[in-house]
């Protein structure tokens, strides 16, 4: 069904989801629209209530095309939906983010290569949002890869999109700023977020000693630097431990405003050959061999001089699944080529970045579109955001 007057108010949460005419997910359910410019956008151009336009009915299983864009816009969304809540109006959110926690591990098993891929190569985004993100899938995968149980995975993926629920307001504000620039109560909150962000799960009603073990102390370190207890070894959990881990990978792939992000492969040797002993060796493993030396979203330079995109993790972490983007010239190919990297002639020299790179359209590579690669075009458009969807603390949802 086509979005019409009177389907959406201004200042009022909206009720539905709005997709394009072309199937993009633009607005999720709840968020408010607060510019009548904004709201006037949504009517004159032709937006829809499903991904499907005119077409009132779903598709059968069988030809429904799934868009990996999508599905990660809306489960930003709806986790920032879920925060903006709770620090405006105290929201309990605790059952949200089970949730949550519940779909993304099965969605993992579905599809860990999309997940992947989506938060390396979209590592700009909103920082405290897909920061929680990448840690919860890196977290969900390398507890997978050690066979830890059900139960355990799903608090360890609570903890994950919870371990920073203490100081939420000012990741964002800190983002921008390099160590020596913040001031002392930056530094206090910091320090202080983890019992912050415990004490905050307690009295909604937490009761998982792994849940709120894991938020409280993913900041320990083995060797008793971290804080805010300076705890040794023998008394961090390993949930704590894992999050630490990928907590540190996550925040040195991301890029700040005063550096680029960090390349995969050097940050994988900083875990294991670290003399400072701050992390678990054994779980730092166990990430790498999850990941791969390549993870999905990562450009790679091969033998041939082209620039491709790892899109899969292959059978061994030497030779992943990728598709050359740029000719050795550093010229983009019309459409993406499938390379082997078994082949000497396309093997990976090492991870290259390209700064058009952040352009990629992921629906190209991941979902079920990736299958319809001629009706996708290999960059995205770069477009403004035809609605900026605002939540009722005027904190900007982020789209794709």
């Amino acid at each position: 069904m086509r979005v019409v007057s009177g389907m959406v108010q201004l200042r009022k949460p909206i009720d539905i989801d709005i997709y394009s005419e072309k199937g993009k997910l633009l607005l999720t359910k709840g968020v408010i629209i607060r510019e009548q410019v904004k709201l006037e956008q949504i009517f004159n151009v032709k937006c829809y209530t499903t991904p499907y336009g005119e077409n009132s009915g779903r598709f059968d299983d069988s030809s429904e095309q799934r868009f990996a864009t999508q599905y990660i816009e809306n489960l930003i969304a709806r986790l920032e939906i879920a925060y903006d809540k709770l620090i405006r109006d105290g929201y309990n959110l605790t059952r949200d983010i089970y949730s949550l926690a519940e779909e993304m591990i099965i969605e993992l098993d579905q599809d860990a290569d999309l997940f992947i891929g989506l938060v390396h190569i979209r590592a700009d985004l909103n920082h405290a949002i897909i920061r929680t993100i990448q840690n919860t899938v890196f977290a969900i995968l390398t507890a997978k890869r050690l066979n830890w149980g059900t139960t355990r995975i799903q608090s360890l993926a609570c903890a994950s999109l919870t371990q920073n629920i203490g100081m939420y307001p000012l990741q964002n504000d800190l983002v921008g700023k390099q160590d020596d620039e913040l001031s002392a109560f930056h530094r206090q909150q910091i320090r202080l977020h983890t019992k912050q962000s415990s004490k905050m799960l307690i009295s909604m009603g937490v009761r998982d000693r792994v849940w709120i073990s894991a938020v409280a102390f993913h900041h320990e370190q083995l060797n008793g630097g971290g804080y805010p207890h300076a705890h040794h070894a023998r008394d961090i959990p390993q949930e704590a431990r894992l999050i630490a881990i990928v907590d540190r990978y996550g925040s040195m792939i991301t890029p700040r405003s005063y550096r680029e992000s960090g390349n995969p492969a050097t940050i994988m040797r900083y875990f294991l050959m670290s003399k400072k002993k701050e992390y678990d060796k054994a779980l730092s493993q166990a990430l790498i061999a999850e990941l791969g030396v390549y993870p999905p979203g990562t450009t790679v330079a091969l033998k041939s001089g082209e620039i491709a995109i790892v899109i899969q993790r292959g059978e061994d972490r030497l030779h992943p699944r990728v598709q050359a983007i740029w000719d050795p010239e550093d010229n983009p190919y019309p459409r993406p080529i499938l390379r082997d990297t078994r082949d000497e002639a396309y093997q990976v020299v090492s991870i290259k970045k390209h700064v058009g790179s952040r352009q990629l359209n992921a629906d190209l590579f991941w979902g079920d579109s990736a299958n319809d690669g001629d009706n996708q075009p290999i960059f995205r458009e770069k477009e403004v955001v035809m609605v900026a969807a605002e939540s009722q603390h005027d904190s900007e949802v982020t789209l794709f």
